[in-house]
């Protein structure tokens, strides 16, 4: 990546594949011996506790740490209204009221479920979002369940 700066490394979920033997390699590569000038490292984590404090709290390993929280109604009801316009004003705040917990990628599995779902039962975009939640919503009760049983992410 030096040799082709200008460049941006982008490590998304490095929680789930960096572990405790590569993070001294990692730190020795993010300091680096040589000059990291035009070189923009982003890492991504959902879960920043796993990560050793070397990692993230160093002076000059990284210029900012940020937190990006879930959407609120009002976010989501945009995001909502962006991706899928026609969506008929009743579907569209029951969807919001139900989707307190999804993410920005959650809303938009969601949408593209619906429109599928939309299609391939000839049904209204409303009908479609309403089954799709329903389907999402029971997906995630089951991550909920495996996760109480001791299923770890990977």
């Amino acid at each position: 990546a030096r040799e082709l700066t200008p460049t941006i490394l982008l490590f998304e979920d490095i929680d789930s594949y960096i572990g405790r033997h590569a993070i001294d390699l990692f730190k020795t590569e993010l300091d680096g011996l040589v000059s990291n000038e035009g070189l923009c490292v982003i890492l991504t984590t959902n879960h920043p506790e796993s990560l050793p404090p070397a990692l993230l709290d160093r002076p000059g390993r990284f210029h900012d740490i940020c937190n990006f929280e879930l959407p609120d109604s009002g976010l989501r009801e945009e995001i909502i209204k962006y991706l899928l316009p026609e969506l008929e004003e009743d579907s569209l705040k029951k969807v919001v009221a139900d989707t307190e917990s999804f993410s920005g990628d959650h809303l938009r599995e969601l949408v593209d479920f619906a429109k599928r779902v939309a299609t391939d039962e000839e049904c209204s975009i409303g009908e479609g979002m309403i089954k799709s939640l329903d389907k999402l919503q029971q997906q995630r009760q089951l991550v909920e369940e495996l996760r109480a049983k001791g299923f770890e992410e990977s």
